[in-house]
């Protein structure tokens, strides 16, 4: 970017010189020699757009590039693991989510899950990576209910 600069920089001290020249012309010099200093300046400006346009374009490159960066990182400081899944917490401290473990950790893609229980708590299925979740506490009410239903079954 600094070459761009430098480039910048030296069109426009070139384009200055030549209209300091045309201004200056003496009224004798011939009508060619005027035309040609104004051919030059006219090539000189050209030059000078030109590299400004491609400074404007490396200037939006990077501050994309920095706008995905500071997402990429405000979303680092605002994503927690809370076994087995990923949560994002808000800025008024609450929490959104699920989110995919295993997308999240193998590609930084915060997946939405969708929940994968009748009582809509403890466990998720990923639609992206088909991954399944749950909570401890989903599965140890699970192993009592199946405990129960066997139970009631063998009676």
């Amino acid at each position: 970017m600094i070459e761009y600069i430098a480039g910048l920089k030296t069109s426009v001290e070139v384009a200055t010189t030549i209209a300091k020249t045309v201004k200056d012309i003496d009224r004798n010099v011939s009508e060619a020699e005027y035309k040609a200093q104004l051919a030059e300046l006219i090539l000189a400006l050209s030059e000078t757009h030109l590299s400004m346009a491609e400074l404007n374009s490396i200037l939006i490159d990077k501050d994309k590039t920095i706008s995905k960066l500071q997402s990429q990182l405000e979303m680092k400081d605002n994503i927690v693991y809370e076994d087995p899944v990923y949560w994002k917490t808000l800025v008024d401290g609450t929490k959104e989510g699920p989110y995919c473990q295993k997308c999240y950790d193998d590609n930084k893609k915060l997946v939405r899950l969708l929940t994968f229980s009748a009582d809509n708590e403890g466990a998720w299925k990923c639609s992206v990576c088909e991954s399944f979740f749950n909570t401890k506490e989903y599965a140890r009410r699970r192993r009592e209910n199946n405990r129960r239903i066997v139970k009631n079954f063998t009676l």
